[in-house]
Parts: C-alpha cells; sequence; structure tokens
C-alpha cells in the first residue's frame, strides 16, 4: 500500500515538474489567451509592458514570427492573363519579374487562394497589375487589388478569422506594407466601409479597422454630423474628454482611446483612406504603435 502512494506521488511530481517547465504557446498557435482568467490578471498589469521596439519584437521573437510565415504561406495556384504584358509591366515598373509569394502577399492572401493576375487600363489610360484572389472553398472572391507603379488600390479585402494565428488580419496587412516599400511604392488606398447585418452586428468593419492600422482621410463632410451626435446622442458622460474642434482627419480622433471608442460607436464609411509608406510617415508609426501593443500584451501573457 506505502509502494502504491509512493509511485503515485512520483508520477504527480513529474507532471507538475513538466507542467512548471513547458515552454509557452507562442503567438501562432491554437493557445487561447481571452478567457477571463488570463484577462483579468493581465489588465492590472499592461503599464508593466517593456518599452520595446517594433524591430526588437521582431527580432526577439523571430521564431514566432517565421511560424506565423509558415502557417501563412501561399501554396494556391497563380493564373495569368497574358503573362507576358504583365511581367514586362513589373520589369519597367519594379526592375524585376515579381514571385509568387510576393504576389500573394500584395494580394493579402496565404494558403490555398487560387490568384489570378493581369495587366490591366484604368479610366485614365495608367497601367496596373489586376489581382484577384478566390477561395474555392467559401467560394467567393477574398480580395482584388490594383498594382501601380507608384501605388496600390485595395479594392476589396475580407477574412475569415482563423484561431490558428493570432492577429492574422493585422500581420497580414503588414505583410503587404512591408513588400510595398521593398517595390518602392509610395502610398496604398482604400475605401473603409461600415455595414451592418440584419440584427445589428457589424459585416464590414473597415470603417475602424483601417484608421486604427494607419490610413488617414479628410473629416471635413462628416465633423458636423459627428458634433451631432456628440451632443444629442452621447450626452451622458461617456465622451466628456473628446474634442471635434480640432479634427480635421480621422487620424486625429484615432489618436486617443475616448476617439477611438466614440468613432467605433458612431463612426461611418470613409472614402479614399490613404496609408502613407514613406519612411516616417505617420501612417507607419500608427501601424507600429498598434503592433507593439498586440504584441506586446501577447508576448506578457506568454511569460505569465
Amino acid at each position: 500500500m506505502r509502494s502504491n502512494n509512493i509511485g503515485m506521488t512520483l508520477i504527480l511530481g513529474y507532471f507538475w515538474i513538466l507542467h512548471k517547465s513547458r515552454r509557452p504557446y507562442p503567438i501562432g498557435t491554437i493557445q487561447n489567451r481571452k478567457d477571463g482568467r488570463y484577462r483579468k490578471e493581465s489588465e492590472r498589469k499592461w503599464e508593466k509592458l517593456p518599452s520595446l521596439s517594433l524591430g526588437q519584437i521582431v527580432q526577439e521573437d523571430r521564431d514566432v514570427f517565421q511560424h506565423m510565415d509558415e502557417m501563412l504561406a501561399f501554396t494556391g495556384r497563380v493564373i495569368y492573363q497574358n503573362q507576358k504584358n504583365t511581367e514586362n509591366f513589373m520589369m519597367n515598373s519594379f526592375g524585376r519579374i515579381l514571385q509568387k509569394e510576393e504576389l500573394a502577399r500584395l494580394a493579402c492572401i496565404f494558403r490555398n487562394h487560387t490568384l489570378m493576375v493581369e495587366t490591366v487600363y484604368d479610366e485614365n489610360g495608367e497601367p496596373a497589375i489586376y489581382l484577384l484572389s478566390w477561395d474555392k472553398y467559401q467560394k467567393k472572391i477574398i480580395s482584388s487589388r490594383l498594382i501601380y507603379a507608384n501605388r496600390i488600390n485595395n479594392i476589396k479585402f475580407t477574412i475569415k478569422s482563423d484561431r490558428n494565428v493570432k492577429n492574422m488580419g493585422t500581420y497580414i496587412f503588414y505583410r503587404q506594407v512591408q513588400i510595398a516599400k521593398e517595390l518602392r511604392i509610395k502610398y496604398i488606398i482604400c475605401d473603409a466601409y461600415r455595414m451592418e447585418e440584419e440584427d445589428g452586428s457589424l459585416k464590414y468593419n473597415g470603417y475602424y479597422t483601417w484608421p486604427r492600422l494607419g490610413f488617414d482621410a479628410d473629416m471635413y463632410t462628416k465633423i458636423v454630423k459627428l458634433h451631432a451626435y456628440r451632443y444629442n446622442y452621447a450626452s451622458d458622460g461617456r465622451y466628456n474628454g473628446i474634442d471635434l474642434t480640432n479634427v480635421k482627419n480621422i487620424s486625429d480622433l484615432m489618436n486617443d482611446k475616448i476617439g477611438r471608442r466614440f468613432w467605433k460607436e458612431f463612426g461611418t464609411t470613409l472614402r479614399n483612406c490613404k496609408f502613407d509608406l514613406t519612411l516616417g510617415s505617420k501612417s507607419n508609426q500608427n501601424l507600429e504603435e498598434y503592433m507593439i501593443d498586440r504584441y506586446s500584451k501577447e508576448r506578457l501573457l506568454m511569460e505569465r
């Protein structure tokens, strides 16, 4: 009887040591960190986040980001319409022919989507590469892009969340930004939509997501309407700290937490949003700050 107790104690001790010494799950795994226990414990310690730049985070966690890149690697088909014309455009605009993975990153797609590539001319006669991606399982268009020599027009982008990759949409856009910089593209434009389902849930949340990631847009046409919301619908004190008098661009509203909450509740579709790719731009700073915030919190949870 005593030997049985000793054996059971040894087994329990082994599993306790194994539990304490296990390696934390990296960002790109199925580990769920959104349960209430993690959230409550971590909310009290956000002010203790390490002061790291995005470059330092990527460098220190390069195995994590490499793991994410592997999970997002493009394995689908590329179908060219008039491949010779497209390759000529690439050579003239970027000095080389873009590879399959580079096209996938520009299109913000991954895994086994189908990517159709064609050189087209817009209404002004300017040439561009048209990228259209198709998901054969969901049977719908995932994204469409116009890649000009100096800019990108993100026409459509939808993404289905995947719990295997944390903050997947943000990281996919970050990869598009990085490849665009390599090609010396100057800016990315898009329309940021707000559209709701019949039950009131958001179908398209681009009106908030894209400004949060660094896109900017003129707010002159919307500021009067926002003033009306401020005084007629948000007079309960929740937004007392917000000042709309100096808001000219959406970035002015997204600079602080109150402004972001206000826009998330009352914001509408934004046209002609622009992400400035030049070095040191406000867009780059906002994207980097957002990613530092996201991934620093991930690091804190992994280190606990």
